[in-house]
């Protein structure tokens, strides 16, 4: 994404200032990313007991994810970023160029999906192209819901600057976050029983835990907290074969 801004051609010296503070504060989250996944990786390796899960389970469930994160983008789009534009009288390209710069859930939905062809031709194909699919689906599946909550289903109100300020749906948003934290807690214990260590999502639980108490900004990013904790439990769950979806 740093790439694609300073590709761009500036037209004065203001947009080419603002294009290297851009694809600066790019390259910066990438790194954050990067060692927050390494941190991931030394938390949670060689922890439960669980096997690792069979290569079509593995694929079934990464497509599936993948599929559901570009539904999410859609859908946003429809509802979000095209009823703005049409309020403004912009074209939605320039709203989307607006959102990826002021909220960064929106950002890693899209990038991560977008740098998943890379990613799965740097790994190769079969086992460690599944593991790249779910995990960008996954990431980008959170992220995208989140701005879906926050933009639609309860109505985010924003200052001048586009910060979050407030919500129309406050009731909406606690009633959200006591199942979400309710369900988080009964998932991880079911990834427990079927032979998982959950360090990951007990970290993201805890997390939920401390930004539900916050500012509405931090409420929301504890919702998305708790999304993430339930998701990956369940997932672990599934993957373990102990446990079967009902259909």
């Amino acid at each position: 994404m740093a790439d694609e801004v300073l590709s761009r051609k500036p037209t004065n010296e203001e947009e080419q200032r603002q294009s290297v503070f851009i694809a600066a504060l790019y390259h910066a989250l990438a790194n954050h990313v990067a060692q927050a996944a390494n941190d991931s990786l030394d938390a949670g390796l060689r922890a439960g007991t669980s096997p690792a899960p069979g290569l079509q389970r593995l694929e079934r469930f990464a497509e599936t994810l993948r599929r559901a994160a570009e539904a999410n983008l859609t859908y946003f789009d429809a509802v979000v970023i095209d009823e703005i534009a049409r309020g403004r009288g912009v074209h939605p390209d320039a709203v989307k160029q607006a959102f990826r710069t002021q909220d960064f859930d929106y950002t890693f939905a899209l990038a991560t999906l977008s740098v998943l062809p890379f990613l799965k031709d740097r790994v190769g194909g079969g086992e460690s192209a599944s593991y790249a699919t779910l995990g960008a689906a996954l990431a980008s599946y959170q992220a995208s819901a989140g701005v879906v909550a926050k933009y639609y289903s309860l109505g985010a109100q924003l200052d001048r600057s586009g910060a979050l300020v407030g919500v129309a749906r406050e009731r909406a948003l606690i009633r959200m976050l006591d199942f979400a934290e309710k369900r988080t807690r009964e998932l991880i214990a079911l990834a427990r029983k079927t032979g998982n260590d959950p360090v990951q999502p007990v970290v993201y639980f805890e997390d939920g835990k401390i930004e539900r108490e916050g500012p509405v900004s931090d409420k929301i990013s504890g919702l998305q907290s708790f999304w993430l904790a339930s998701l990956e439990a369940e997932l672990m769950a599934i993957f373990s074969g102990r446990f079967k979806l009902a259909r």
